[in-house]
């Protein structure tokens, strides 16, 4: 563009336009964080989450139309402007950098999130007064004995950190009455990680009823 008035005035544009954009996109993200908080499962929800910041926020190597020695076009618009314009190449410019900056940030947040819920289950019981039996719970033969639990109350705060230990970022699906003879029994059913359907079975023979 040989007139130089012409040309500031199309960098001056375009500008506006991606100014006015990061004012829509950080919109966007609060909305989209907010319509987040109604998925259920929290694993989910931080990967929904990291992957709006992902979009929204990760810059490409896609450059703005005749901005020489600008500044890098947000993934979000590389892809919106590669689908108008059939360009697939600005897609894959938007796209790749998207997945590889979601995938680590989802991998991080995830571990912090695990980390923190070890934590603050691990903070229920006296860790050392309360102990475990070697045991698996598959079975009235295989119960899992709680040692140094006092009251019913103990004994569910225990039975969570067992499960957060042996089964880091499960899912707790429900809890129901055992029968195992002589003994009073909690069945814990999970759903692990790799999306495994277990049920855990606690001896709280000595804490049932105790308050």
């Amino acid at each position: 563009m040989n007139n130089p008035a012409a040309a500031s005035a199309v960098k001056r544009a375009i500008i506006q336009s991606f100014l006015w954009s990061t004012v829509w996109a950080i919109l966007a993200l609060a909305l989209g964080w907010w319509l987040c908080r109604f998925i259920r499962r929290r694993s989910l929800r931080i990967v929904a989450r990291t992957g709006l910041v992902a979009l929204l926020f990760t810059p490409t190597i896609y450059w703005f139309p005749d901005l020489h020695g600008g500044f890098p076009m947000p993934a979000w618009s590389a892809i919106l402007l590669g689908l108008r314009r059939g360009d697939l190449g600005g897609v894959l410019y938007g796209v790749v950098p998207v997945g590889v900056v979601w995938l680590l940030l989802a991998s991080i947040s995830l571990a912090i999130s695990r980390r923190r819920a070890a934590r603050s289950v691990d903070a229920l019981v006296d860790a050392g007064k309360v102990s475990f039996s070697p045991n698996r719970g598959s079975s009235c033969d295989d119960l899992i004995l709680i040692d140094g639990a006092r009251t019913d109350r103990e004994g569910i705060d225990a039975e969570l950190v067992w499960l957060s230990r042996n089964y880091p970022g499960y899912q707790k699906l429900r809890a129901n009455r055992g029968h195992c003879p002589n003994r009073v029994v909690d069945v814990v059913e999970i759903r692990t990680p790799d999306g495994h359907h277990l049920e855990v079975m606690f001896d709280v023979t000595s804490t049932y009823a105790k308050v």
